[in-house]
């Protein structure tokens, strides 16, 4: 590494350009940089799904979803496959290994299914096979339309707001909720059709023909040739009451004779508001690789252009904007990193007391974050809470490697009085190898990370990548722009080592302690064993383990599961009140709801947290706790989580079998358990009650002498009691359905169904109840299935207590339940991520420790000395524990990543120190004296990296700003380990080296050889 110190010393120019060239690549190369709060993650996930309109959920199972699954369970790769059986809906879900091709895997799937084609119902809807992208149908912005009726805010949005929102670069589709669209009416009495010898399936041929407008050929007159129309489309209600069913004999019968027609609107499905008042979301959903910021702030442009175009009086205004939060989190990282920079340099003073090289290397700093961007985007990286996070966090180790150079460029300047010219090569020089094997054992240990299969390598891949390049940035800045840019400033002999008298007093006081610990070698390492066992074995019983930490978002949502068999108006009550509810907190800002027959679903806004007094868990809870007071229903109130937890609940439990009356009563007797537990809360099953049903079993004999199939009768069925739409007719511009159906008299009971008339191919007629069994009963409403066997998930939250802890005491309610022969039960949700991920981390963090002491192993040409080093990493664990019971954070994935970030940073230290005792020793100055030698020399680097480290990663520590906290763990963990290991590192490491190198002493010895 001469080399490269003498070169930048001899050649300034080249240089100074080369630093200039790194800035103006970072610059260019961060202009364009996407920004996501995210890095775009591609689970190994392909599903299938497929629609059978009104088929209930036990057929939807035996029909389609069971041949599609013995279809794929063939396939190489499949981890695990799962499915759900709804009614007129089949989905099922393939989970491969972490790695695996996706788009062979697809094409694979594609084969298998069109190979069973054959064996599904023949009116299926097409399968859909899909890869599952977590960013994919993300809402990036919600847009509300009110200031108007209903129907005619609709059309807006569908025919105005719609097409021009979807031509947006990023935006996959436009989802619109609420408003009523225009409908006519056809109201059958189907007995008074009888008596007009007509039938239901004979309107609807009537409609489907009656209203068309067709050419008729051409006509040539007078030297034109003329197109011939036929002009019969219907264009309003008057048209479709005047339609001509017969003429006989001069008596015209039209379909108002025997039909009640009339415009009104669609029967409603659903509720929206916004802030209680009725209106209309329109959702922009991201497609995949679409960028949220851009998105909403091109959004935010066309609702500019549009806002004269609206009619007066209705107004187009922000639901929910996804990108102010990631700009707030964008932001806090910049401002953190920032900070970061600002203590670093005051550190660096405080140490040097001189400004000119305090300037050195707090020019060096923003070189190298700014030439990071460069590898950044050439690696494809977008700017994330990930990708910035790292160089915030980073900020304090890349001071490192410029500090040691300078320290020693100054060393040799003042001690050894030489020439500033060789003080700076010299002073570079020596510390070349010592950066080197620092700056690759730190980057060492993100390369597993990195490579990590699984949900924490697609997450922290980016924050590996990015701290990475950073270092490697840092030490070419080191080597080559601090050497050079000394030699220019530094003076000779105006530069003095002004430590300081409370400094020097510190180095004479560590001298004493080293002196003392080397005459006490074993009671210093039982002091420091004793230590570690203490502190290690109370932190794994009191730090809970979490899957990522709780970030507070601003947002939560209130989720009410209704029972099966509530009308629309009865659930719209129950909204109603849960608004009330929400609107009575004191920090609601705002809120949309969403009601139908099934579901209640109120996001709710926030101030950000810096500007209230509570968290969004202390809200969730007070919420919560007032939803007790609602009957019928089950809830979950959940905060947003926007660090890469997931969406769902964070507790599932699958309890699996055959027989669904038996999953039934274990799911319940699960969920009682459950409920009892203190710290466990909206706890909710995927079986909730019965799906009451008609079950009508076609007598397929007497179906065939009628020439009838059960298909046709099922559409014939559906069609008069759902409604079939025959026709559109365009009216004003707007399209209008002409909806037929039986009066509302002759849908209300199951006799009423019993007479349904079926036409015959031979134009007869026959009552259903003639070609049919009726019989009541009660089914699922969905069936889910996992490897091919029926599962109940029971799921829930934590709420004050750690997601392991949760998980302990929920496994001890459920192993004081009997489970039959065939049936058991097991963990997915959040736990079974966090246990996978804690795994990968764990063969990372090995991985890493072996990669680092091959590199120590390398550069010191001994096996015995990288071991030495190595003593630091479980030191500081002592600190990583310390700080998380003082601060009261669990351990979760994470703090693993700071665990892992420690094994390469605390090593520096004991490099630092051992290769100035080796390089004393080859001065063949006695092994004590150079031990206490080293220390001396080299408290002051080790404490000044040791501290802007610190320093550097104090602001994320602090928790303030958006996303702060999920980096606040990590930060805290780095922050206490760090600093314990280097305490303990300052004793023991000189310790540990006299041991071991007396035992070298002796074993050289007994083999005969000299020492």
């Amino acid at each position: 590494m001469k080399w490269l110190s003498s070169l930048s010393i001899e050649r300034p120019v080249t240089t100074i350009m080369l630093i200039v060239t790194m800035i103006a690549l970072g610059l260019v190369s961060l202009v364009g940089l996407p920004v996501e709060l995210m890095p775009n993650l591609n689970f190994p996930v392909i599903t299938v799904a497929t629609g059978y309109s009104g088929v209930a959920p036990q057929d939807m199972e035996e029909l389609v979803t069971k041949p599609i699954e013995n279809a794929i369970e063939s396939i190489e790769g499949v981890k695990t496959m799962t499915s759900s059986s709804k009614e007129g809906m089949s989905h099922v879900v393939v989970e491969f290994e972490w790695g695996t091709n996706l788009d062979s895997k697809s094409i694979d799937i594609k084969d298998k299914i069109n190979l069973i084609k054959r064996m599904l119902p023949s009116d299926i809807d097409d399968p859909i096979v899909s890869k599952r992208n977590i960013m994919k149908n993300e809402v990036a912005m919600k847009l509300n339309l009110s200031g108007g009726n209903l129907s005619d805010l609709k059309k807006i949005a569908d025919d105005v707001l719609k097409p021009k929102f979807e031509r947006i670069p990023g935006v996959g589709s436009v989802d619109i909720y609420g408003g009523l669209d225009k409908e006519i009416l056809v109201k059958v009495d189907p007995y008074k059709l009888e008596s007009y010898g007509l039938t239901v399936d004979s309107l609807i041929n009537l409609l489907r023909t009656a209203s068309v407008n067709m050419p008729a050929g051409n006509i040539k007159e007078g030297g034109k040739e003329f197109l011939v129309r036929i002009l019969g489309k219907a264009e309003s209600v008057n048209d479709i009451k005047n339609i001509v069913i017969s003429n006989k004999n001069g008596n015209t019968l039209y379909l108002k004779d025997v039909v009640d027609i009339m415009l009104g609107t669609e029967d409603r499905d659903n509720y929206n508001r916004f802030n209680g008042k009725e209106s209309i979301s329109l959702n922009l959903i991201k497609e995949s690789g679409g960028n949220t910021v851009s998105i909403a702030d091109n959004a935010k442009k066309m609702m500019k252009t549009l806002k004269n175009e609206l009619p007066e009086g209705v107004k187009l205004t922000i639901g929910q904007d996804k990108s102010t939060y990631i700009k707030d989190s964008m932001s806090m990282v910049r401002d953190s990193a920032l900070m970061a920079l600002v203590l670093a340099a005051i550190i660096l003073f405080i140490f040097l007391k001189n400004i000119r090289a305090t300037l050195i290397i707090s020019t060096a700093i923003p070189t190298s974050i700014i030439f990071t961007f460069v590898l950044i985007k050439y690696k494809g990286i977008s700017m994330n809470l990930l990708s910035l996070g790292g160089l915030a966090l980073g900020v304090g180790m890349l001071v490192d490697n410029s500090v040691i150079v300078l320290e020693n460029i100054y060393r040799h300047l003042t001690e050894y009085k030489k020439p500033v010219i060789e003080a700076a090569r010299d002073g570079a020089a020596e510390m070349g190898l010592p950066i080197l094997a620092s700056t690759a054992t730190t980057v060492a240990v993100f390369l597993p990370v990195a490579f990590t299969k699984g949900i924490a390598g697609e997450i922290f891949r980016d924050f590996s990548y990015t701290v990475a390049f950073s270092l490697l940035a840092s030490m070419i800045v080191a080597l080559t722009f601090v050497p050079m840019i000394s030699s220019k400033i530094l003076k000779e002999g105006r530069e003095t080592n002004k430590e300081g008298k409370l400094f020097v007093k510190l180095k004479e006081k560590y001298s004493k302690w080293i002196g003392i610990a080397l005459s006490n070698r074993w009671k210093t390492l039982g002091i420091a064993v004793f230590i570690f066992a203490i502190v290690i074995t109370a932190g794994i019983k009191f730090v809970g383990l979490d899957f990522f930490p709780s970030t507070d978002s601003g947002e939560y949502t209130v989720t009410a599961t209704l029972p099966t068999g509530f009308d629309l108006e009865k659930a719209n009550k129950i909204g109603k009140k849960i608004e009330k509810i929400v609107k009575a907190n004191k920090y609601t800002k705002k809120y949309i709801t969403q009601v139908t027959k099934k579901t209640i679903i109120v996001d709710v806004e926030t101030p950000s947290k810096d500007l209230r007094k509570v968290s969004i868990e202390d809200i969730s809870s007070n919420i919560r706790e007032k939803m007790k007071n609602i009957p019928d229903i089950t809830y979950t109130v959940k905060g947003s989580s926007r660090g890469g937890g997931g969406g769902g609940a964070a507790i599932q439990v699958s309890i699996q079998g055959d027989n669904y009356v038996i999953l039934e009563k274990l799911s319940n007797k699960v969920k009682e358990k459950i409920k009892s537990l203190k710290g466990i809360v909206d706890v909710e099953s995927s079986f909730e009650g019965g799906n009451p049903e008609v079950r009508i079993k076609i007598n397929r004999e007497k179906a065939e002498y009628y020439g009838l199939n059960i298909s046709y009768i099922s559409s014939i069925i559906n069609s008069k009691m759902a409604g079939i739409v025959p026709l559109k007719i365009q009216s004003s511009g707007q399209d209008i359905k002409v909806k037929l159906i039986l009066k509302k008299e002759y849908r209300d009971s199951i006799k009423k169904l019993e007479d349904i008339l079926i036409s015959t191919r031979n134009g007869e007629t026959v009552r259903l109840k003639e070609i049919a069994n009726f019989e009541q009963g009660e089914g699922p409403t969905q069936i889910l299935r996992e490897d091919k066997r029926r599962e109940i998930i029971v799921s829930a939250n934590n709420s004050g207590i750690s997601l392991g802890n949760a998980t302990k005491e929920i496994t001890k309610a459920i192993n004081g339940i009997k489970f039959p022969s065939g049936y058991s039960y097991k963990f997915g949700g959040s736990q079974k991520s966090m246990m996978e991920a804690m795994q990968s981390l764990v063969v990372a963090f090995l991985i890493a420790i072996f990669l680092v002491y091959m590199i120590l192993a390398s550069q010191f040409e001994s096996f015995i000395l990288p071991a030495i080093i190595m003593i630091s990493v479980p030191f500081s664990l002592v600190g990583v524990y310390l700080g998380l019971m003082i601060t009261g954070f669990s351990l979760s994935i994470t703090v693993m990543i700071g665990i892992i970030m420690l094994a390469g940073i605390v090593v520096n230290n004991a490099i630092v120190l051992i290769d100035y005792i080796n390089l004393l020793k080859a001065r063949e100055i006695d092994r004590h004296e150079a031990i206490k030698k080293a220390g001396k020399t080299r408290l002051r680097p080790i404490l000044m990296t040791t501290t802007t480290t610190v320093f550097g990663m104090i602001p994320l520590a602090m928790g303030i700003g958006a996303s702060s906290d999920f980096y606040q763990p990590l930060a805290i963990s780095v922050i206490f380990g760090l600093s314990v290991s280097t305490l303990l590192t300052l004793i023991v490491i000189p310790v540990l080296y006299s041991l071991f190198d007396d035992f070298h002493i002796w074993y050289m010895k007994k083999r005969g050889k000299a020492e």
